[in-house]
């Protein structure tokens, strides 16, 4: 890198690179960089950042630990090993630099076919305000971000005391919720949504050492169009073990 001019670009790069990650090792960061830049990085220059954390870096919520940069959440909650288990041998999905810039925005995330579904259901089921409806889409999308929970979700509706009107409505909900999570860029799959490892590894057929669909889809997966209805007596689909009459059927006033 020639001088302190390129160190603002380095930094961006950083913090994109950590908020669509969760964690990055240096050298993916000198990679990426290096592909993107005529002027390259050296791995020394890349240690000197974590060894002296940059107060930019840190007012963006990156941290430095060993040889990664990783953010602040994850250390806090103690989610690292956790997580780079959950990343195992994954890929890293590398957008072109306009897009990856994009991810500098902590809040940033790609407003997906998929989300707008599910906005249109809500605007024409639950909220008729726009902004109130795109509140409630962007913590639903918060959610397939980081845990995916299903009870998470069904807790957005019933703290804006939205109740479904049947069971349709609500397996209308969790199929869209479903289509939008598996849309949804993760940590755990190092920026790849679950959709696209489905198309790269799981569908054409994994050969003897390729992931495992375990380690594609630790969460939802593909859901098919048939899919079951769910029943009074079935499992609740919030994953609480109960079944659904005695969970989320009561919590939405059904």
């Amino acid at each position: 890198m020639n001088g302190s001019d390129q160190m603002p670009q380095l930094i961006d790069y950083i913090i994109a690179l950590t908020n669509l990650y969760g964690i990055v090792p240096k050298n993916r960061v000198q990679t990426i960089y290096n592909q993107q830049h005529t002027a390259p990085v050296t791995e020394e220059e890349l240690q000197l950042i974590l060894d002296n954390l940059p107060s930019t870096l840190e007012k963006a919520f990156v941290v430095a630990y060993q040889d990664y940069f990783v953010h602040e959440f994850i250390i806090e909650e103690r989610l690292f090993d956790e997580l780079m288990l959950q990343k195992g041998r994954k890929p890293y999905h590398v957008p072109e630099k306009e897009k990856l810039l994009l991810y500098i925005d902590e809040s940033y995330f790609e407003k997906t076919p998929q989300y707008h579904r599910l906005l249109k259901y809500i605007k024409k089921h639950f909220i008729s305000n726009d902004e109130k409806a795109e509140w409630l889409c962007d913590d639903i999308q918060l959610i397939g971000q980081v845990d995916r929970n299903m009870q998470d979700v069904m807790y957005q509706f019933d703290r804006r005391q939205i109740e479904f009107k049947d069971i349709n409505q609500l397996n209308d909900i969790i199929q869209l919720v479903k289509e939008l999570f598996n849309a949804t860029r993760i940590w755990e799959n190092n920026g790849y949504t679950p959709n696209e490892l489905f198309e790269k590894f799981e569908k054409p057929g994994l050969d003897e050492g390729s992931l495992s669909t375990l380690e594609l889809h630790p969460s939802f997966v593909q859901t098919p169009s048939n899919a079951h209805k769910i029943g009074r007596n079935d499992p609740c689909p919030c994953g609480s073990g109960k079944k659904y009459k005695k969970c989320c059927l009561g919590k939405v006033g059904m």
